[in-house]
């Protein structure tokens, strides 16, 4: 059953029990939904009705438990009492106490006390009796200043000057001054050498300072920070700016104490050095995941650049700029590409941009003579191609004129990307004429049989319309479709006729065309 009071309730009773025989029940909850930075407040109030007194009483907590004889006993309190009455003078007390009975002792032996004594001051008593033990997990701090670690160790402020012939127990010739000649008056122990010779060359864990000269340190050296700032490790040399050839150096030695590498500043360049047999050189790996602990950085690490004596490996793409700008990367054995565009196969030009100038050096490049008829780049009067709307293939009794048909014959396989067209016409019968262009890729007969050649269409920009005689003209065609695509030994030929005029229409083109090509 759930009560809600929705208004301040005052309970006149002398006991107020909640019972509850589930797990971890009953529960008390206090909650404040008010939206402001104020807590929910639990008050205990003392009211006498009569002026206050030293010692009263004012609010108490406490924890009770079967034992194992199933006897209610107090196993731990929260007191609050009144230390000192006086008004304008008021101390509190709190006593937070468990159970040390241990035959017959007291059952709220005191864990924590604190008591006011003056103007914000308060006494603080941990612990009860002279064999208790207290623990602090962290440092304990006098004022501001550590005093104890939880090693145990003391951390010593700055003191006084202390005379040390003073202090008990003390010896003559105890104390020197290490930073003053005192070979006449003190002699070391032979036997205390080889501890002072830890300063020079033993563990590191044992040294305090690392001062002037030369020093060797068996083991690691860690250089940290802490829990925060930063951890820098600075080699310095040539401080006053005098010697140019004095550099900070960090060499690496390995395979019988040999100095196989180096990192070090060399006048005003930086110099990372491998020098071992032709099997060295560097080696940049990096992971996909977060090492762990202490383990070796190389675990799970990939190789991505090597330089060694016979060049530099890259695993991977190359980003110039930034990954939005141009990306080089291997596709394939021996196969560049940038950009996804292939550049270079071994032993190959693959994808490299060729240019073709495509002209007839004697004279005119197109002789269009009969209207509506196909000519070729090369074929002067012969129209061998028909008259449909593209040229059409060439016939098994004139396939002895594909040597004069085609304007290119690829070596190799390539595709045409472009063509860049600049001419002129003249004509001895007509000042103006309608002019079509056509572009067709075919097979040549290898073998010297007569056979039909199939002239397939290649698709590009349209440039057909109407052209007046001796004006400059200049068009660029762009290729496109399967058609573009050649095969080592295929051939390329341009065309051109006029439609819609008389029968003999004799138009000279003379002209200049520069065919675009990828290799592939």
């Amino acid at each position: 059953m759930a009560l809600e009071f929705l208004q301040d309730v005052i309970f006149g009773s002398d006991s107020f029990t909640i019972t509850s025989g589930s797990t971890g029940k009953p529960e008390v909850f206090i909650t404040t939904t008010g939206n402001n930075n104020k807590p929910s407040i639990l008050t205990f109030t003392k009211d006498k009705g009569a002026a206050g007194a030293n010692d009263d009483g004012i609010g108490a907590i406490s924890f009770v438990s079967d034992n194992d004889a199933q006897q209610q006993t107090m196993f731990g309190s929260i007191l609050y009492s009144v230390e000192s009455a006086t008004d304008g003078q008021e101390e509190g007390k709190i006593d937070i106490g468990v159970a040390a009975l241990n035959s017959g002792g007291n059952n709220s032996a005191n864990v924590l006390q604190g008591v006011g004594n003056g103007q914000n001051v308060t006494d603080v008593t941990i612990g009860l009796g002279a064999t208790n033990v207290t623990t602090i997990a962290g440092t304990l701090t006098m004022g501001s200043t550590a005093f104890v670690n939880n090693s145990g160790v003391i951390q010593v402020a700055t003191q006084g000057t202390i005379n040390h012939d003073s202090l008990a127990n003390f010896v003559a010739a105890e104390h020197y001054r290490w930073d003053n000649d005192i070979s006449s008056t003190a002699t070391i122990n032979a036997a205390n050498i080889p501890t002072l010779n830890q300063s020079t060359t033993g563990n590191a864990a044992t040294a305090t300072a690392l001062t002037a000269g030369d020093k060797t340190i068996s083991g690691d050296l860690t250089v940290t920070s802490g829990t925060s700032g930063d951890a820098t490790l600075i080699i310095s040399a040539d401080t006053d700016n005098s010697e140019e050839g004095d550099s900070p150096r960090l060499w690496f030695k390995a395979d019988g104490d040999i100095t196989q590498g180096a990192i070090q500043h060399n006048d005003n360049t930086f110099d990372f050095i491998s020098n071992v047999s032709a099997n060295g050189g560097f080696r940049f790996l990096t992971g996909t995941t977060n090492n762990t602990g202490t383990t070796d950085p190389s675990n799970g690490a990939t190789e991505r650049v090597s330089i060694g004596s016979t060049g530099m490996t890259v695993s991977g793409s190359i980003q110039l700029g930034h990954a939005s700008d141009t990306t080089v990367a291997r596709s394939a054995a021996g196969t560049v590409e940038i950009e996804g565009n292939q550049v270079v196969t071994a032993g190959v030009g693959t994808g490299n941009l060729m240019h073709i100038v495509l002209k007839d050096m004697q004279s005119y490049m197109f002789y269009l003579y009969n209207d509506d008829s196909w000519y070729s780049n090369g074929t002067t009067t012969l129209a061998i191609l028909g008259n449909s709307t593209d040229p059409s293939a060439m016939s098994s009794s004139n396939s002895e004129y594909q040597g004069r048909v085609p304007s290119y014959i690829a070596p190799q396989a390539c595709v045409v990307k472009k063509l860049c067209f600049s001419f002129y016409w003249s004509s001895s019968a007509v000042n103006s004429a309608d002019i079509d262009f056509g572009f067709s890729k075919f097979t040549p007969i290898s073998d010297g049989t007569a056979a039909s050649i199939t002239m397939n269409k290649i698709d590009a920009t349209d440039h057909n319309g109407s052209y007046t005689e001796v004006k400059p003209y200049y068009k660029t065609f762009t290729f496109s479709g399967a058609n573009a695509t050649l095969a080592a030994g295929d051939a390329f030929a341009m065309h051109m006729r006029t439609t819609g005029g008389s029968n003999a229409q004799r138009v000279l083109v003379y002209a200049t065309a520069t065919l675009e090509i990828e290799l592939s």
